[in-house]
């Protein structure tokens, strides 16, 4: 038999409970207090503070021994203190009901020194020995307050800025369309009088020299007329101009009228222009109109650039993701890499000596790429000096492709 003593352990329910620091006597309650990094205040039920913890100190400018037993309405300012007085009141004695409307709201505090500051106050009404007492955390609101009178006056001011860009654009808006209808008037009457003289409905002029004038002033009045619409087309697109409801349109008949369209200014410039659909060419869903205006500029762009006797080629296709492809190839003088991403921008031309005397103002490209994205595709451009330009235009498509011939179709332009 084991001679030492033996003892048997206290049953856990038998035990004492450790105090925690809230029942550890005025001195633990206090430096539990001061633990809080928030302004903490108790008052009892006449309204005198009977706990003021450091963050209070610290906020209002009071110590802990000056506030304890003096009015709580030393800390609002004189203005509002009735007010607060029957707040106050209202809210020690009121039952559980009412707490949860007045537990929390922010009000104006007053520091020692006088300075009136907005204050966050959460209330928690905990009876202490059967008497009302208010526990109060408040937070000083001058920061965020700040912060949000700062950013109400920038708000204000983006605003003011927001409607004087859409005053500005609106009258940019209102000026191209008396600009162009000012220009267009004229300019239509000085293109069908030169049609006239190019046709001599009332006889030989006379000398070939005159039908060759009539023919330049034709020429020189379209690409005037051209320039016209792609600046309203680019002013409309940047106010946000939407494409119209979009349908499936047909490649074929597609490319048939483009190319038709374009027949004539190819046997002028000399370039062959060839057009090949394939025959698994998914129908884009598109808009038709704004479909044919992107491919219409790209095409204009690609005659002009290509040098007599050279070729372009169109293209419709299956993309691997299902898409419609349609590409426009030149054989033009192409351009350098770091040229083609500044090529999207208005006014924007390549620094090539023929390019630049060839081109106009650099809004065929930019309103084509806006055109694009309002129509849900992608337009890519590779391009090398020297040996030309090939533009991709990818557009959401059928999943079933159009009913085709055997053989895949192609169209040509003459030189």
């Amino acid at each position: 038999m084991d001679p030492r003593p033996t003892t048997s352990p206290t049953p856990v329910s038998d035990r004492e409970p450790e105090p925690d620091a809230a029942d550890a006597g005025p001195a633990g309650r206090d430096r539990f207090l001061d633990a809080i990094p928030d302004a903490v205040i108790t008052v009892d039920a006449e309204q005198r503070v009977t706990g003021f913890n450091a963050a209070a100190e610290t906020l209002f400018g009071w110590s802990a021994g000056e506030m304890i037993g003096r009015d709580l309405n030393v800390l609002v300012p004189a203005a509002q203190r009735d007010g607060h007085r029957e707040m106050a009141a209202h809210y020690i004695h009121a039952g559980p009901q009412d707490v949860r409307t007045m537990a929390a709201r922010t009000i104006q505090g007053v520091r020692r020194d006088g300075t009136v500051f907005p204050v966050r106050v959460s209330l928690s009404n905990m009876p202490t020995d059967g008497e009302p007492t208010v526990i109060a955390i408040a937070r000083d609101m001058s920061e965020l307050e700040q912060k949000n009178r700062e950013l109400s006056a920038l708000s204000a001011r983006l605003q003011a800025q927001l409607e004087e860009a859409r005053k500005a654009e609106h009258a940019k808006g209102q000026f191209l369309a008396s600009i162009s209808h000012e220009l267009r008037t004229p300019l239509n009457a000085i293109i069908g009088f030169a049609d006239l003289l190019q046709s001599q409905p009332f006889g030989e002029l006379g000398h070939p020299r005159y039908a060759e004038y009539a023919a330049e002033i034709r020429r020189s009045g379209g690409k005037l007329l051209a320039l016209i619409d792609d600046a309203l087309a680019l002013g409309r697109l940047e106010r946000g101009a939407h494409a119209e409801d979009s349908e499936p349109v047909s490649p074929r008949a597609f490319v048939r009228d483009l190319v038709q369209g374009q027949w004539r200014a190819a046997r002028e410039a000399g370039v062959r222009l060839r057009a090949r659909v394939a025959a698994d060419a998914p129908m884009p869903v598109t808009n038709r109109r704004a479909m044919r205006q992107v491919m219409t500029k790209l095409l204009d762009n690609a005659l002009k650039f290509t040098p007599q006797g050279g070729r372009v080629v169109l293209t419709v296709e299956r993309a691997p993701d299902g898409r419609a492809r349609l590409t426009v190839a030149d054989q033009g003088c192409g351009m350098a890499p770091e040229e083609i991403p500044t090529l999207g921008q208005p006014f924007e031309q390549s620094g090539d000596a023929m390019r630049a005397e060839r081109s106009g103002l650099g809004l065929g490209l930019p309103v084509s790429q806006r055109l694009v994205d309002i129509l849900g595709g992608t337009l890519t451009i590779d391009s090398t000096p020297g040996a030309g330009t090939t533009v991709t235009v990818l557009l959401p498509s059928d999943a079933n492709p159009e009913p085709v011939p055997t053989a895949p179709e192609a169209q040509s332009a003459p030189a």
